[in-house]
């Protein structure tokens, strides 16, 4: 048997290079608009790509993460992945991009499901909260070595080498990740029967048809403020401020630190608390944040960057009650791998949309629709989560 400690470190080392292979393309987004020739809807084609093919094969490999062996599939994945980021740098259109960048989101796809399956047999319940939000963390750490390391690989060699570097940050991943569990793969964690059908019955017992649709939009909205907004930041810092497109990375880096503080904050307030209820809390706070945008873009950088970097570790804070506390919750140890496989693929159609959308407004400069987009979903999303916690409160919900 594996020791709890050194498999939640694992986790957490698989996450962080995940996000360094899926998210090196949106953190070079300026540079590569300004090299390559590419306009800012075509690189939005491609991430809108990579977030549908991700939170699409969230389903499918929650599903399959509940029949099969998940330390194959996260091999398997990983594999796909180290390929999709050696083949980035020499292609040449958006076209080609978009299809190796949509394998890349369906191999990601295949992590987290069964990861958290994985974390559910292996760990006890506070070790798999703990484990829970240090891979959230250790997501985020990644994202800040990309905005740290890029700005520099970009100086000595272009925006290419970022990519060779994240696929040998990949195999060195999936290299302990085999060695370490070759001989530790648990029979429970092997082949099963499982029918899709254990979900809807968990969804009649608990009695939350009802509240599936508003729950769902919350959700959507999270991942339309989160990533969308993390995606064209650095654009956006860039255009407006008249910043290099390095520059502009190396500033945003503060994105991935408040994602990291959001994650710990979110964890901390769970603690003995209603997970709606911290989930309202954050999107409220958000709501808050959102408001004086519109004002400071006008004014100065930091009066913009700051409450937007808040505004995007609330929402990671809120990501990591969704697709880890939730399902632990609500699954009772049933169809965990299915449910958070769900839960994440409706955040990146969320992610997805949101960052076409941005790029469009962005390719028109019409900021200030922007700004107020992020008004209205962070205030929906508050009405969304409030209405939830006080059904929960009124004992509506199982």
């Amino acid at each position: 048997m594996i020791h709890e400690k050194w498999f939640s470190f694992l986790c957490c080392f698989i996450y962080f290079t995940s996000y360094v292979t899926r998210m090196d393309f949106g953190v070079l987004l300026p540079e590569i608009v300004t090299s390559s020739g590419i306009t800012e809807a075509q690189a939005g084609f491609v991430l809108t790509c990579v977030f549908f093919t991700y939170g699409l094969g969230q389903i499918v490999s929650g599903y399959l993460g509940e029949k099969f062996n998940p330390v194959k599939m996260v091999s398997a994945g990983y594999l796909m992945i180290i390929a999709c980021n050696l083949l980035i740098p020499v292609s040449h259109t958006a076209f080609a991009m978009g299809i190796i960048w949509s394998v890349n989101g369906f191999a990601q796809s295949m992590l987290w499901p069964p990861l958290v399956r994985l974390m559910s047999l292996i760990l006890s319940p506070t070790a798999f909260k703990k484990c829970s939000a240090d891979m959230t963390v250790a997501g985020v750490l990644g994202m800040i070595f990309l905005y740290a390391v890029s700005p520099a690989v970009i100086s000595a060699g272009g925006w290419k080498p970022v990519f060779l570097m994240a696929a040998f940050l990949g195999t060195i991943a999936i290299a302990v990740w085999i060695f370490t569990l070759r001989k530790n793969v648990l029979e429970s964690a092997g082949q099963r029967k499982f029918r899709i059908s254990e979900l809807f019955v968990l969804l009649k017992e608990r009695r939350l048809f009802r509240f599936l649709p508003v729950f769902l939009l919350s959700t959507v909205l999270l991942g339309a403020l989160r990533d969308g907004i993390s995606t064209w930041l650095p654009l956006i810092v860039s255009k407006r401020q008249n910043l290099t497109p390095r520059i502009s990375i190396l500033l945003t880096v503060i994105l991935p630190v408040m994602g990291a503080i959001g994650s710990k904050i979110a964890s901390a307030l769970h603690s003995g608390k209603n997970t709606m209820k911290c989930v309202f809390l954050l999107f409220f706070i958000a709501f808050l944040v959102s408001l004086p945008m519109a004002w400071g873009i006008v004014s100065s950088l930091a009066a913009f960057l700051i409450p937007a970097a808040i505004l995007v570790g609330l929402m990671y804070g809120a990501g990591l009650l969704y697709t880890c506390m939730i399902p632990a919750e609500l699954a009772d140890g049933r169809c965990v791998a299915l449910s958070s496989g769900v839960i994440n693929a409706v955040i990146h159609i969320g992610s997805a949309t949101a960052v076409y959308g941005f790029a469009r407004i962005a390719q028109d400069r019409a900021w200030g629709i922007m700004f107020l987009l992020w008004i209205i979903f962070s205030a929906v999303g508050t009405v969304c989560c409030f209405w939830i916690y006080k059904e929960q409160a009124a004992g509506n919900v199982g």
